[in-house]
């Protein structure tokens, strides 16, 4: 047999210990942010303790706060990201009676005959309470099997249509490891199957592992926004921004035998000091561009929301998009009307006639009013809401948009809405 030397060359991007660093420190939210700066102050000894005096500010520049922190378990965390879907109070109620019946693995333990007995609802406003869970994150919470786990997880991948497919329609082959019949069935190559087997190793089995049975947190602002004289300013938690202090005098007094392990230290401090820096440099500028965009938002509310994507963030401050991603993620501001997730002012946009664009968050709220206040023999059909938008507001939303929109707020179609009404649900 002839042997062959083949060459191959490959581009692979590794991060350094330093960048990984900095990208895990950007992404925790400050409450999190103490808690690892503490627990390296004590593996650290140039890196002076934080201050555990200090408490959580109640005000900020005379402007009394509502709610600073509060303290929440895995399902009030799922509970708040269900009334933050905008789906109809009916609904809302459903979904948050579901998430008592996820058991710690994440999956929903209650069957829809169970459900029929609780009298909380028919069998339709289950379906569409389930979801509205399957929205929430970590991604295949409430899930009622490892098949729609994989099959929630995997919907939200790019490229994933083939593995998706597997899932659904041969879950017992794959189970079985029969990848020979799949293949055949679906006419795919041996590389393809294999790509959406990959797909799959990254699904979690355990959507609710950590979260479901985990003890109290705080959700804690990361900063205090507020309207004066029609301006809108900000301060920072200082809290959620804590100083890493090095103590230099321990460095400088030093012995010779102790020199090679303390300069090593002071190197992982005077890293750790320039991340957190960095990373409330980053915080602060993204806050700031944010707030002068969404100025309208602020001062005159949901209608003057502007649609906003985190390419757009990036692109005006020049860094990567996944710098927007990370910076926002878990993080929360304090406004004059609550609590306030930093996600909240992106969203997708929508256009008008007059060739402007209005948010699709916006859009979603002109829909769940309609819908409430609906007549219950004649609920609004998709076309007509569609119809209505453009002839009362400009706005150009195409009907199957509109089903879009309105299935992500867990809102039934009409036909569904006008039994449920009927019924007096």
């Amino acid at each position: 047999m002839k042997q062959q030397l083949h060459q191959e060359q490959s581009v692979q991007m590794k991060l350094s210990k330093q960048l990984q660093l900095g990208v895990h420190l950007l992404q925790l939210p400050g409450i999190e942010l103490r808690e690892y700066i503490q627990k390296e102050v004590l593996d650290n000894p140039l890196l002076e303790p934080l201050d555990s005096s200090q408490d959580l500010p109640m005000q900020s520049n005379g402007y009394e706060l509502r709610e600073t922190a509060y303290a929440v378990n895995g399902r009030e965390k799922l509970k708040l990201q269900m009334k933050e879907l905008g789906a109809s109070a009916e609904l809302e109620a459903a979904g948050i009676h579901l998430i008592d019946y996820i058991n710690d693995e994440g999956y929903l333990t209650i069957s829809g005959e169970e459900w029929d007995k609780l009298g909380y609802g028919n069998r339709e406003v289950f379906e569409s309470a389930c979801g509205l869970l399957h929205q929430l994150e970590p991604v295949g919470i409430g899930a009622r099997g490892i098949q729609e786990c994989f099959i929630l997880q995997l919907q939200r991948k790019k490229n994933a249509h083939l593995a998706v497919q597997i899932v659904k329609d041969y879950f017992f082959d794959l189970k079985n490891i029969d990848f020979d019949r799949i293949q055949a069935s679906l006419g795919c190559t041996i590389d393809e199957l294999y790509e959406a087997l990959d797909q799959m190793k990254d699904c979690s089995i355990h959507p609710g592992r950590g979260l479901i049975s985990e003890g109290n947190q705080k959700i804690v602002p990361e900063a205090f926004i507020y309207v004066v004289q029609g301006k809108v300013e900000f301060s920072l938690n200082s809290w959620c921004f804590p100083q890493v202090r090095v103590n230099a005098a321990a460095f400088d007094s030093a012995d010779e035998e102790a020199a090679v392990y303390i300069e090593q230290k002071h190197k992982e401090a005077i890293q750790l000091q320039k991340l957190v820096t960095y990373r409330s440099s980053t915080f602060t500028d993204i806050l700031k561009w944010l707030l002068d965009y969404q100025e309208a938002y602020f001062t005159n509310g949901l209608f003057m929301l502007k649609p906003l994507r985190q390419q757009d963030v990036a692109d005006e401050l020049n860094v990567h998009v996944s710098t927007i991603s990370r910076t926002i993620a878990n993080k929360y501001i304090q406004t004059e009307n609550g609590v306030l997730s930093l996600a909240f002012l992106f969203s997708s946009s929508v256009p008008m006639n007059n060739g402007q664009h209005i948010s699709s968050s916006v859009v979603k709220h002109f829909i769940k009013e309609w819908v409430g206040k609906e007549e219950a023999e004649k609920p609004y059909s998709d076309e007509q809401i569609s119809k209505d938008l453009q002839s009362n507001y400009g706005v150009l939303c195409a009907r199957r948009t509109i089903s879009k929109y309105r299935e992500s707020m867990g809102i039934p179609a009409s036909r569904v809405r006008k039994k449920l009404k009927g019924a007096g649900l």
